[in-house]
């Protein structure tokens, strides 16, 4: 355990954002990925982030924002967007407005667990983490809490300390991230780096950036 203001002397480098400073006073309950049921409703959520601080929790006792499961999304959309067309052109609200997926601030109390997701599983049962296809297990490990970004594009530093790729969709042409997996997942990276050579053994080593 470490503060950075405890001590004269530290590298330029040194990385205070990832430093372990100690346990939370009050544990997290659920993860992101879990399917929780919300008690008021009485229907299925899905955990997509948690809250440890303002503004989104007042107490210091984590809280959880949770969102619309698929099918009550698509459903719920569907009507939206027949109402949507309905309007004339100068009525109409731009469309990404009306169709995010809704979300809620919910105390732990007040949902309770229905399946975990791999987030928890990476936590506290690895043999328990499962994926759909080898594209949903990447974008599982490039979450940021996961890996981080390697800041090189030094090809002999890449082979000896890349643990998993990023496929950048947004650059063009499409470009490949290198990233490594932080060290309290350091378990993992057998694996994730035979996920990196079946992902990529049919594409270009340059297409590496």
């Amino acid at each position: 355990m470490l503060h950075p203001r405890e001590h004269d002397v530290m590298p330029a480098d040194f990385d205070f954002d990832n430093q372990r400073l100690g346990d939370l006073v009050h544990p997290v309950l659920y993860y992101p990925g879990d399917l929780v049921l919300d008690k008021e409703t009485g229907k299925h959520r899905t955990v997509q982030s948690v809250f440890l601080g303002h503004p989104f929790t007042l107490d210091g006792v984590p809280r959880y924002d949770v969102a619309e499961v698929d099918g009550d999304y698509e459903a719920r959309i569907k009507g939206v967007k027949e109402a949507w067309s309905k309007k004339t052109p100068e009525n109409r609200p731009f469309l990404h407005h009306v169709t995010s997926r809704d979300s809620w601030n919910k105390k732990g109390g007040e949902i309770s667990p229905v399946l975990r997701g791999n987030v928890w599983a990476l936590y506290h049962d690895p043999s328990k983490l499962s994926f759909k296809s080898d594209e949903d297990e990447v974008e599982f490990w490039t979450q940021d809490g996961i890996t981080y970004l390697l800041p090189t594009q030094d090809q002999q530093y890449l082979a000896l300390a890349m643990d998993i790729i990023e496929r950048r969709e947004w650059d063009r042409p499409v470009s490949y991230a290198p990233r490594r997996l932080h060290d309290c997942f350091a378990q993992h990276r057998d694996r994730v780096r035979t996920l990196t050579k079946r992902v990529l053994a049919d594409k270009p080593t340059e297409a590496v950036a």
